[in-house]
């Protein structure tokens, strides 16, 4: 699909550069006095005054409370409602992490059925696009967990006509395509083009995509933020005409004009000043408030970095350390613990390869393929999770996902209000209309996968967040399949009350025979099983060598994997707009000179 390649390449462009300037900030060294780092250089891609603004502007849209309960008043629902930054960009309520999981929106008396996705690091993913080099499928990127946020227009290879067959290795019944055809996907967003975008701006092309294609759906969602849609003033795009009033009405609204060059046109042009302003919300979430790259696990690879290549940032500590003489400018890292470390190991143990055939086991694939260490367990974690396929995690961009759709096959969460495992979301099959993508989600994003504002916070995983804890999913990860099924547990009876008591004080974790009795997370752990899969598919819970079966990690491993895991959280953490950055940019167009970079986040010393 056109415009990817383009998009990605220019969204990586800034990213070691955006490193090296916080690095230094955290160092307490003086920044380098170059034109990479000029103007507010933490903001990433375009050094200059009007994508700072077109920036500021997205930034004051996305803390702004533009939404309507149901009476038309309004109300307290933003962008940032569902994705806060001291959470990595998920929901920031413990409760309703550990419950329900569906946040109300604003109209009270609505709720989603999903856990909101992370919105840290999805600008740089693709467009929605066929010969995806991972994963089950062809297709790779878009936004939302379903693709169905584009970013350009296009279709699928689907499979028309397939058949089954016996996997001669795993013994699993398998489906396979025998013809495919390219179809029109039938999308479901409004794309945001070129045509919206002034010649003078042709820049700002980097902003179109997933991102900005997904910023025009919260606002009109009835179950999001429920803003008036009005067909005779949206030209076509619901919601356009209230949210360009309503910016049109801010004391921001004069962004507006510093970054496109004219005020907003609600009258006659409100879809076009929508889309202008979903850009600007695509820009801010490009920047190095969302993107910080400031994770424990960034600082220790860049001080290992500077130490090989002898740089004057170098900690003399770190240098001089064993452990970096041993492996200079890999893993094991200096700043991170031997706990976490053994992470690392373990997470990047993988040998699988697709094509050909059926998956194979490491032992029949071609000498030096894939290095693996033989003297660990294959976790398979960096098969889905690695953007780069580097095999040792020294990339410093990395994203950890591969943009390609998979399925773990979580349990259905009763827990969740208004959803059914009769009618389930199908993601990306409902999206494309192809029953054998039933149930594949996009790999998501591992960096901010544990960030939160305390200890005691809960965070859930998976699209329905029946998962309530890292360490949870990750233990699901090793033993999905070869636990006994909860369903085949003979548990007890659910009574009048609740779940009645075993003699052994342990609660039952559901009702054999009762198709309505669904088990939550707790009670699965309690009983030691998992439950079945809530869309079971070809590409459902895999046999071992895709990652979901007896891995063979012990406790300790799985604990290592956590720890790993856990040094992707960025300690920058984004604040709100204030009043003055709306004068300070009036005041800088006036004296028409670039703004001075801003102040970079103070951190301790490196890890």
């Amino acid at each position: 699909m056109n415009g990817t390649t383009q998009t990605a390449e220019v969204c990586g462009g800034f990213r070691l550069p955006l490193l090296l300037a916080l690095a230094i900030g955290v160092l307490g060294m003086p920044a380098i006095a170059s034109a990479e780092f000029e103007g507010p250089y933490r903001w990433g891609l375009l050094p200059s005054e009007q994508d700072y603004n077109l920036k500021l502007l997205g930034k004051f849209v996305f803390f702004d409370e533009i939404s309507l309960d149901e009476n038309g008043d309004l109300t307290t629902m933003a962008c940032v409602t569902c994705h806060t930054p001291d959470t990595g960009g998920t929901f920031d309520d413990s409760d309703v992490n550990l419950n329900e999981v569906g946040i109300l929106g604003a109209n009270p008396h609505t709720r989603g059925t999903l856990k909101p996705p992370s919105n840290t690091y999805a600008s740089m993913v693709p467009s929605l696009f066929d010969g995806c080099p991972d994963g089950p499928t062809d297709v790779c990127g878009g936004n939302f967990y379903d693709g169905r946020a584009e970013g350009v227009g296009g279709g699928f290879i689907q499979c028309v006509e397939s058949h089954t067959e016996i996997d001669p290795v795993t013994g699993e019944t398998i489906v396979v395509c025998d013809v495919e055809e390219f179809l029109p996907g039938p999308g479901a967003t409004v794309q945001i083009g070129t045509d919206v975008i002034p010649a003078g701006l042709s820049h700002y092309d980097v902003y179109l995509g997933p991102i900005a294609d997904q910023a025009l759906n919260p606002f009109p969602n009835d179950v999001e933020q429920n803003v008036a849609v009005r067909p005779r003033r949206d030209n076509g795009v619901a919601g356009a005409h209230f949210v360009c009033r309503h910016v049109a009405q801010s004391e921001y609204r004069v962004l507006y004009r510093l970054a496109w060059g004219e005020g907003l046109n609600c009258r006659d042009e409100a879809d076009v000043a929508f889309k202008r302003i979903a850009i600007a919300l695509s820009a801010y979430q490009a920047s190095g408030d969302i993107n910080s790259f400031t994770s424990k696990r960034d600082y220790a690879l860049l001080n290992e970095k500077w130490c090989v290549e002898r740089s004057p940032l170098r900690n003399k500590k770190v240098c001089k350390n064993r452990d970096f003489r041993n492996s200079p400018g890999t893993f094991p890292l200096v700043g991170l613990s031997q706990l976490e470390n053994l992470g690392h190991d373990i997470f990047y143990n993988t040998c699988l390869i697709f094509g050909g055939g059926p998956p194979r086991p490491c032992s029949e694939q071609e000498p030096g393929n894939v290095d693996w260490n033989r003297d660990l367990p294959l976790a398979q974690c960096s098969f889905c999770h690695e953007t780069t396929r580097d095999a040792d995690g020294t990339v410093f961009d990395d994203r950890y996902t591969d943009d390609a759709y998979h399925a773990i096959g979580p349990p259905h969460n009763r827990e969740v209000p208004g959803t059914s495992p009769e009618s389930p979301n199908l993601f990306l099959g409902g999206h494309t209309g192809n029953p054998l993508q039933d149930g594949l989600v996009r790999t998501p994003t591992l960096r901010n996968v544990d960030k939160r504002p305390h200890d005691g916070f809960v965070k859930a995983y998976a699209t329905n967040g029946w998962f309530k804890s890292l360490d949870s999913i990750v233990h699901f990860y090793n033993t999905a399949r070869s636990k006994e099924r909860c369903e085949d547990r003979e548990m007890g009876r659910l009574g009048e009350s609740g779940f009645e008591a075993f003699n052994d004080g342990l609660p039952p974790i559901g009702t054999n025979g009762d198709p309505q009795m669904y088990y939550t997370e707790a009670e699965a752990l309690a009983g030691d099983c998992w439950p079945d899969a809530e869309i079971p598919g070809p590409f459902t819970r895999f046999p071992g060598a895709f990652g979901l079966n007896g891995l063979g990690l012990t406790p300790y491993q799985e604990k290592a994997i956590v720890a790993y895991m856990k040094t992707f959280s960025d300690r920058f953490t984004a604040q709100p707009p204030k009043r003055s950055d709306i004068r300070d940019a009036v005041e800088r167009s006036r004296r028409e000179a670039p703004p001075a970079p801003p102040s970079l986040p103070g951190f301790p010393g490196s890890p």
